[in-house]
């Protein structure tokens, strides 16, 4: 599969197996990722099922913790500043098309909440 990184791999034990480790083959899955470069309300580049995002609320540019892109689903962790506070936002949703649309947990320590999002691809 060349450049393109396993998203999992397994181990499985065959004692009638007779090349290469003995008794030992490796599985590897690879799920194909829906497309999710370009800008939306935060700007994405892709390689792949890995994504690295930018975001920014307002003028001010946020954190990214983490982001994951499984098939349609997509996952991304943001701090940072609004409103002079820090918040934590854990979005999760899924791809389709030029949609990305789920809930998002915003948390500023004290306060959580889950609300919707959705968010289109920008030309």
């Amino acid at each position: 599969m060349g450049a393109w990184t396993w998203d999992e791999m397994m181990e499985v034990t065959l004692a009638e197996k007779l090349v290469g480790p003995l008794g030992r083959s490796r599985i590897f899955l690879w799920v194909v990722p829906a497309d999710a470069r370009g800008r939306w309300e935060l700007r994405i580049a892709q390689s792949y099922q890995m994504i690295e995002v930018e975001a920014r609320a307002g003028a001010a540019p946020m954190i990214v913790r983490g982001a994951r892109l499984r098939g349609e689903e997509v996952r991304i962790a943001v701090t940072g500043l609004v409103g002079g506070k820090p918040w934590n936002h854990l979005f999760r949703g899924t791809l389709a098309g030029g949609t990305m649309q789920g809930e998002v947990r915003v948390s500023d320590g004290n306060i959580e909440r889950t609300l919707p999002w959705k968010a289109s691809r920008q030309q």
